[in-house]
């Protein structure tokens, strides 16, 4: 006699995702989130938005001491401006994003316990930028190291 019982409950089913739908639903944010609101402090400012970049890895997506930690799904979601859609627009840098993290202000005080500053293809800050960046071309190469001069206790970088 065959079993009737499924293979796989409806419980641990796999669930198959679009490109462009957003996977970690539990983490919504508040659309205010985005909004940059200005630091009661002196301001660090950049030569090289790639540092910025490299910075704000290390703040938002490895320390979370800068905060909204910035997702493109729920920027596009509520992006007041064109329709994004990572499936045509993610196959290069998306203006908007680049856009915000350029106006992202970040207090100097912040790159103070900054140690070491790593720069990885796989970063999270890359693929919020630029989704389907595979890491061959030269996109976030930094060019100068005259913003390693912002953060006093820099010892290394990478």
């Amino acid at each position: 006699m065959a079993d009737s019982r499924p293979l796989i409950s409806p419980e641990r089913a796999v669930r198959t995702l679009s490109v462009d739908e957003r996977v970690d639903l539990d983490e919504r944010l508040n659309p205010k989130d985005y909004v940059h609101k200005t630091p009661p402090r002196e301001i660090a400012q950049f030569t090289d938005f790639n540092v910025k970049l490299a910075v704000l890895q290390h703040l938002m997506y490895e320390h979370r001491t800068v905060e909204p930690k910035f997702s493109i799904y729920d920027f596009i979601e509520i992006f007041d401006g064109r329709k994004i859609r990572l499936s045509e627009d993610g196959y290069a840098v998306i203006p908007e994003a680049k856009t915000w993290f350029d106006t992202l202000q970040i207090p100097l005080s912040a790159l103070e316990n900054i140690t070491e500053i790593y720069q990885d293809a796989r970063d999270d800050i890359y693929g919020e930028i630029f989704p389907y960046w595979d890491g061959e071309c030269d996109t976030f190469n930094i060019t100068s190291a005259e913003d390693f001069a912002l953060m006093p206790n820099l010892k290394k970088s990478l």
